[in-house]
């Protein structure tokens, strides 16, 4: 199981690369299993590699399951957007990026500047529904309130909670 502290940095990295190279390796918006995804963004492809190496020093194959990654338009902008579900990644039979915590979530959306992550935390489920314009994922959480998250301009809207925005680009 990786480190709070090493999976703390990977995030870290993932997100400059998401800010610096997101929009060059957009896919355009359309209807696709992940599997079949040609060209992920690159803070997502960055986060792929990422377990990708930390399996391997283990010897073991990385495996996503069918709701490891889901393509939306989140905000209804008419942008694909992505959720890393790491509840449906392991490492053979092992789930890397759980703890007693949850397992993390992280959403990558698409703004005027590339791809950014705009969301990142422990989850123990993820629902996805459908909203008038776009969609709203509810984070359940171990302990304490969970997240119902709204997308609009790029940011991720906490409705559970102060309404906070998490907007990880410079706009």
């Amino acid at each position: 199981m990786a480190t709070g502290r090493a999976v703390e940095k990977s995030y870290r990295r993932i997100s400059i690369i998401c800010t610096l190279f997101g929009g060059l390796f957009a896919a355009p918006l359309g209807v696709r299993a992940w599997a079949d995804e040609p060209n992920f963004p690159a803070c997502l492809s960055a986060a792929l590699d990422e377990r990708r190496s930390f399996c391997a020093e283990s010897n073991k194959q990385l495996k996503l399951g069918p709701l490891a990654i889901r393509r939306l338009d989140l905000s209804g902008e008419g942008n694909a957007d992505y959720i890393l579900d790491d509840s449906a990644v392991s490492c053979g039979d092992e789930h890397g990026w759980c703890g007693s915590g949850g397992c993390s979530v992280s959403i990558y959306m698409q703004t005027a500047n590339g791809y950014a992550e705009v969301y990142n935390d422990l989850a123990q489920s993820v629902q996805v529904s459908p909203r008038r314009k776009g969609y709203q994922v509810v984070v359940t959480k171990r302990i304490g309130p969970g997240d119902r998250l709204v997308f609009d301009n790029g940011c991720a809207v906490d409705l559970a909670h102060d309404k906070s925005r998490s907007c990880k680009v410079d706009k």
